[in-house]
């Protein structure tokens, strides 16, 4: 995996926001939606390259499919309680997991090591976690307690809707360095910290 400062992730979220990026992967999500925040998601996953990503909340999958687009060595787990709504188109990369994040977490804790979806043998570290489950602060911060152990050194932890009225403690309960990403997820709010 390669890391990001957060100047890097500035200037990531600035390029989203003001270059039209599809070209480099709409081919292959004809059917997903475009703009700043997917084309973020792309982004951060091609440049970081990381090897195992977590996505927890899914709902229809695009943001799912724009990491592994991005990441398409890397193996990307999304996991949500329904997946009803899912309108994900699958790629090779991409495992879905139907249950509840915390107990993903806690199947992981006990693993040192585990197989990635092509078979080999890796160790349990996660370089890119995506939280955007139920949109309160417990529930956010209950993820981010029990993901960060599990959590690459240099990884990434992006934290959507950050000014939802239930997510207000948030934010501020982060020690990792951090930055609200502006504009990329209208007044909901989208931040990233960094794992050191």
């Amino acid at each position: 995996m390669n890391t990001i400062t957060v100047e890097a992730l500035l200037e990531l979220a600035e390029t989203a926001r003001t270059q039209d990026t599809r070209d480099t992967y709409l081919w292959a999500l004809p059917w997903a939606k475009v703009g700043a925040y997917y084309n973020f998601l792309y982004l951060l996953a091609e440049k970081i390259n990381p090897g195992f990503i977590v996505e927890l909340g899914v709902h229809h999958g695009t943001g799912t499919a724009h990491l592994a687009a991005g990441a398409p060595n890397a193996t990307v787990v999304g996991i949500d309680l329904d997946l009803e709504d899912l309108k994900l188109e699958f790629r090779d990369n991409i495992k879905l997991w139907k249950g509840d994040s915390l107990a993903y977490a806690r199947k992981l804790q006990g693993r040192k090591y585990m197989n990635d979806l092509w078979g080999e043998r890796r160790e349990v570290r996660i370089d890119l976690l995506f939280i955007d489950t139920e949109h309160t602060t417990a529930q956010c911060l209950a993820e981010y307690r029990a993901y960060l152990p599990l959590m690459a050194p240099g990884g990434i932890i992006l934290f959507d809707d950050l000014f939802m009225g239930g997510m207000s403690g948030v934010w501020p309960a982060i020690a990792e360095p951090k930055v609200i990403l502006p504009d990329l997820h209208a007044h909901l709010g989208f931040g990233a910290a960094i794992i050191g």
